[in-house]
């Protein structure tokens, strides 16, 4: 598309299957602060544990690496018109919104998307910022069933995940904090979802 944007999260696990492999959606937003998505592919035959097709890391609307959200861009929109706009958004007590992260200089450096929430477990910590998202569960016409992964500041070298539901066009999201980790990839257990 020729815009720059920094990515703000992904959604992992909205669409395995036959014909394409393991695909995930990029979350992007521009520094205008519009959010947009696309297809993230694996490269083509290096099967399981293949590395990522680099050309899928930006939006192409045709040709060989076409990977605009297509069919799927009504599943995927609400989630990035929770983030867009000027003005935070929320949904069932949780507000949603893009910060930027400046430098000393007051140079943009990042953005990030975050979900902010009022939780009763720890009155001295009632937010956190999210900085990706993995889905356990998907039916579209049911909705969304996962985890939430994030950091609670740029800088933090733990990584936390709660548990979400979107159905019905609601967002839930859990009380519950899970243990931290220190890698941005976590290990299997973040699959294991209580009903």
């Amino acid at each position: 598309t020729n815009k720059g944007s920094w990515p703000i999260f992904v959604v992992i696990g909205g669409c395995p299957n036959i014909f394409c492999g393991m695909q995930a959606v990029l979350f992007t937003v521009s520094r205008e602060g519009e959010v947009d998505f696309w297809w993230v592919k694996p490269e083509s035959g290096r099967g399981e544990g293949g590395g990522i097709e680099r050309q899928t890391l930006n939006r192409h609307g045709k040709g060989p690496h076409k990977n605009d959200p297509g069919r799927s861009k009504p599943f995927y929109k609400p989630l990035a018109d929770l983030f867009s706009g000027q003005e935070k958004s929320s949904m069932d007590g949780a507000s949603f919104g893009i910060e930027r992260v400046n430098d000393s200089s007051g140079n943009v450096t990042a953005m990030r998307a975050y979900i902010e929430q009022e939780v009763k477990e720890d009155p001295n910590d009632t937010t956190f910022r999210s900085c990706g998202k993995r889905i356990g569960r998907q039916t579209p016409l049911q909705g969304h069933k996962g985890k939430i992964v994030y950091q609670k500041t740029p800088e933090a070298t733990e990584f936390f995940s709660r548990q979400y539901n979107i159905s019905n066009g609601q967002l839930t999201l859990s009380e519950r904090e899970d243990p931290p980790f220190l890698c941005v990839i976590p290990g299997d257990d973040i699959k294991d979802l209580r009903d």
